[in-house]
């Protein structure tokens, strides 16, 4: 984190220290590498001062269609569900760069439906908030091929593979109860299943069917820290990480 008096450096807070305003803000993490709909690189450098680590969101969505390439085009968006184009425009301008006058707050990922990513194997928090000084890279993989190993995980600067999990601590009663992997089953599939008591994380199908045959999963990543006068929470804005296809259970 850094102290700056620029103007266009919109700050989350701002105090005024002998008349000059102070702004507090926390460094995007910058834009990654994408593969199809199977794989994402991002890379963390050492956080600054005020930062306390990263989160990544996440919201799944049924569709009909089947999507391998790539997902950069509205129109690619739409073809997958159009409920992920809405949300994609909605966060647009505030993983923008140069745009300040959207400011992320506590709230703004919640009240679109989006929840924090959790790993089955390990305190994700504890992971993305002690970032080496060479930085930390993060692979996602979501395996395109059937078999007991195709569970979607992250790696770690080459380490041993961490499963991606829904979120356990907020969702009560989730389809399926049993398997909470990034993974496409009927349970989680059924359109009735998609509200808010099941699976909020969830978008339903606007397509046809009321048992979607694919599903795709939209994360971001952002900073999140602590304002050393007020004490409260300060956000980066968020950088989209991906849009990845699930791949089937078995």
């Amino acid at each position: 984190m850094k102290k700056n008096i620029f103007f266009l450096l919109l700050p989350i807070f701002i105090f005024f220290t002998c008349g000059i305003p102070e702004y507090y803000f926390l460094e995007q993490v910058p834009e990654g590498q994408r593969t199809m709909t199977s794989g994402a690189t991002i890379t963390l450098y050492t956080p600054s001062y005020y930062a306390d680590g990263y989160r990544i969101y996440y919201k799944i969505y049924l569709s009909d269609n089947n999507q391998e390439s790539s997902v950069e085009a509205a129109n690619e968006r739409i073809f997958i569900n159009s409920t992920l184009n809405t949300d994609f425009n909605f966060f647009d301008p505030y993983t923008d760069p140069n745009r300040y006058d959207k400011i992320l707050g506590e709230n703004t990922f919640k009240d679109q439906k989006y929840h924090a990513l959790e790993l089955y194997n390990a305190d994700i928090n504890s992971l993305l908030g002690n970032i080496p000084s060479q930085g930390l890279t993060l692979d996602f993989f979501f395996p395109v091929t059937l078999g007991l190993d195709n569970f979607p995980y992250l790696i770690l600067n080459n380490s041993s593979p961490y499963l991606l999990w829904r979120s356990s601590n907020e969702l009560i009663t989730p389809k399926p109860d049993d398997d909470l992997s990034f993974r496409r089953s009927d349970e989680l599939s059924f359109n009735e299943y998609a509200v808010s008591t099941i699976n909020p994380d969830v978008t339903p199908n606007n397509q046809a069917s009321s048992v979607a045959s694919y599903a795709y999963v939209s994360m971001y990543i952002v900073a999140i820290g602590s304002n050393p006068v007020s004490f409260g929470t300060l956000y980066s804005k968020p950088t989209f990480i991906s849009i990845f296809k699930l791949p089937e259970a078995n």
